[in-house]
């Protein structure tokens, strides 16, 4: 029914797709590493009603993951991944929604690498960290049929 709270929870399978390139300053030598790979995470969703006109709502997709807890691996590593949004938005006419999105893409992994340091794009020491934060906000409207 129209006005009615909502809350979804569930599962997501997110790709990973990792490339990256590595050229050397002369650009005489050129190395590049690539990663596909199925990333499972938990969601979550929700939309709340303000009387008949106004709502807010959110949803997310994470995970944290490490090797003593997510897989055993024989290696140190840990990575994260986070989709979150909050929304604010107004009932138009029926069917029709304006909103504001304020959205946050995020991850991070760092770990000690399996693999001996044998070539020029590996760094000096075995340990490596990546992060990632970002943020958009939008505004939009939602037509419903």
């Amino acid at each position: 029914m129209p006005g009615d709270a909502e809350l979804s929870l569930g599962a997501a399978l997110q790709f990973r797709n990792a490339s990256i390139s590595f050229t050397s300053v002369n650009g005489s030598k050129r190395a590049i590493s690539q990663n596909l790979g199925l990333v499972p995470a938990l969601a979550i969703s929700g939309r709340i009603p303000f009387g008949s006109l106004f709502f807010a709502g959110f949803d997310a997709t994470g995970i944290y993951a490490s090797s003593a807890l997510f897989n055993e691996a024989d290696f140190e590593f840990e990575g994260s991944i986070l989709d979150a949004s909050v929304r604010a938005g107004m009932v138009i006419q029926k069917g029709l929604e304006s909103y504001i999105n304020l959205r946050f893409i995020g991850g991070s992994a760092a770990g000690v690498s399996q693999y001996p340091n044998e070539f020029w794009t590996q760094s000096v020491g075995k340990k490596t960290a990546n992060y990632l934060a970002t943020m958009a906000l939008t505004i939009g409207g939602t037509l419903k049929f």
